[in-house]
């Protein structure tokens, strides 16, 4: 955050998006199992349910989830507080609307209250405003194989629920990573009257050709589809966690024909494979409030 600060219009609208799965690492963080040794994201996570066993096999039992689900399911309350806490402290100390990626929690009774209610696990995203109010969530529609049930045991979301929200930097929608490429999700949002759409990614996969070829498809490619759809924003999670190797190449993009080379990139990392702060000024002109969006 200190180093998208740096970059950030002060007395104006700043909006800082983070990548997909930014808070669901913290299963193992909080879960007490010893990882030091543990040399795939498999083993790391048997780890953290071995430690857990009696009270999963519980849940298990009564819920009928996976040992997985059951891991996510007991330490919903203290991942949820860790990770609202810091985001919404962050969005409060730099003053910008936060949309810090997406965590693995399962609904909670209110923002206040995180009383986890039923056994169901969504990839989740929020929005935060500048004053640390958490203005609402997103869930992931359309999983990939890894959170499916023999990988993390996620629920999908309804789509029912996708909405889009009101903010000084504009009518933003949330399309978490493959629910960017599906016409039922950015469709929806569109006839909200989404102008910004936000795509948080996380690309557990090497970052080849023919794999950035096929992302120009998502977010970048439904804003050249929608006239409505004015800007994308696509953070992507780097690094390797466990033996998991995340690359990708974050941007945020606009209609071609607005850039000098015709492919609507207005920011774009330089790197597949390491920490960036990608940033840019949007025109006010196409959009409805008459600030400026970071």
């Amino acid at each position: 955050m200190s180093m998208a600060h740096e970059h950030m219009v002060s007395d104006d609208v700043n909006l800082v998006v983070l990548p997909e799965d930014y808070g669901t690492p913290l299963i193992l963080a909080v879960s007490g199992a010893r990882l030091a040794k543990q040399e795939s994201f498999e083993s790391a996570v048997r780890s953290a349910v071995l430690q857990d066993l009696p009270s999963l096999l519980w849940k298990r039992a009564i819920n009928g989830v996976s040992f997985v689900r059951g891991l996510f399911l007991k330490h919903a309350r203290e991942m949820a507080w860790e990770f609202l806490g810091i985001m919404t402290q962050m969005a409060r100390m730099y003053q910008t609307y936060l949309i810090p990626g997406s965590i693995m929690v399962p609904e909670m009774r209110s923002d206040a209250d995180l009383t986890p209610i039923g056994a169901a696990v969504y990839n989740t995203s929020y929005l935060i405003s500048p004053e640390g109010h958490v203005l609402g969530t997103q869930r992931k529609v359309h999983l990939i194989d890894l959170e499916l049930r023999r990988g993390l045991d996620v629920t999908p979301g309804n789509i029912d629920w996708i909405r889009t929200f009101d903010t000084k930097a504009g009518k933003l929608g949330i399309a978490i990573c493959l629910d960017a490429y599906k016409d039922d999700v950015v469709g929806r949002l569109v006839s909200q009257g989404a102008q910004i759409l936000v795509q948080p990614s996380a690309n557990p996969e090497r970052w080849e050709e023919a794999l950035e070829h096929g992302w120009e498809e998502g977010s970048l490619g439904m804003v050249q589809r929608h006239e409505g759809l004015q800007y994308a924003v696509n953070p992507m999670m780097v690094g390797e966690m466990f033996g998991m190797v995340f690359e990708g190449m974050s941007s945020i993009t606009t209609k071609s024909s607005r850039t000098p080379d015709g492919r609507g990139y207005l920011a774009r990392a330089r790197t597949r494979d390491q920490e960036e702060v990608v940033f840019a000024d949007l025109n006010p002109l196409y959009l409805s409030s008459p600030s400026q969006a970071e």
